[in-house]
């Protein structure tokens, strides 16, 4: 199982057990400690004896604690790969569901409603997000919480191309219902499988900041919109949300890993094994 720093591991490239004279595994002589087990005291990434590994061993990241140090544990390179990925992720959704809640009063009235008849379909559209919620919430249990996040931004993506080709009342209100429904969904799963993604030890750090990454596409997307609206137009808008989806279900397909019947000690070890093993003498 992996272990905090600090705790008793044993060098996969010796016999017996090794401890460096000034204390630590990654620095300094190596001098030969009786039994098999020496103490890691921690500033260096440890290496963890795991049966289910290749190897038999798996790599733990360093010493955590401090801000500072679990920012740096989220792209040691056992965690990098789903920092990418989940920072992606969050940007992507965030920019296209404040850009087309932001706007779609707006836009609709543009595109020819009066304002009165824009609000009312744009409530029909708000009230997607409960189904959209409650869907993805079950899907995430039966399916993964990796595929249906990818399931509702690609159906996000294809009901944001049918919104930039809508040219009646209904066809647009019912592209955009659908765009709710599924962006709300794809945020019932970030929550859940964002945290899931990192070991304990700075577990909060990473959603927080995954999280915090996302608020960037929350605050240009109404900037963007607003300004290529008058370039573009209507079409044009919603082609770029079409885009930004897709690179968002893209990020998770190839880089996020399938979390459904595992425990958290399972992902952790799955996402440690990501590091290619090395000596540590």
């Amino acid at each position: 199982m992996p272990v905090k720093a600090g705790a008793f591991v044993k060098s996969p490239t010796s016999p017996g057990a090794y401890k460096t004279a000034d204390g630590s595994v990654a620095k300094g002589v190596q001098v030969k400690q009786p039994g098999a087990w020496v103490k890691q005291p921690g500033a260096a990434d440890a290496w963890v004896k795991q049966p289910s590994a290749p190897g038999g061993w798996v790599k733990q990241p360093g010493k955590t604690g401090t801000f500072a140090r679990n920012l740096a544990a989220l792209w040691s390179p056992s965690m990098r790969r789903t920092t990418i990925m989940l920072w992606l992720l969050w940007i992507a959704i965030t920019f296209s569901y404040y850009g087309f809640f932001t706007w779609i009063p707006s836009l609709l009235v543009k595109h020819g409603m009066t304002t009165t008849r824009s609000f009312g379909y744009s409530l029909i559209i708000y009230l997607a997000q409960i189904p959209g919620y409650y869907s993805a919430a079950f899907l995430s249990e039966k399916l993964d919480r990796k595929w249906t996040i990818v399931l509702y931004m690609v159906s996000g993506s294809v009901a944001a191309y049918a919104m930039s080709n809508a040219a009646t009342d209904v066809s647009i209100t019912t592209a955009g219902f659908l765009m709710s429904f599924f962006m709300n969904g794809t945020y019932a799963g970030i929550y859940a499988y964002t945290p899931e993604l990192y070991p304990t030890a700075f577990r909060t750090t990473g959603m927080g900041v995954a999280s915090a990454f996302g608020r960037i596409g929350g605050l240009s997307a109404p900037i963007v919109i607003g300004y290529t609206f008058r370039e573009i137009g209507f079409a044009g808008v919603f082609s770029i949300t079409t885009i930004v989806l897709m690179i968002g279900a893209g990020a998770v397909a190839l880089l996020g890993i399938g979390t459904a019947g595992k425990s958290l000690e399972q992902i952790t070890t799955e996402e440690l094994r990501r590091a290619p093993p090395r000596s540590l003498g």
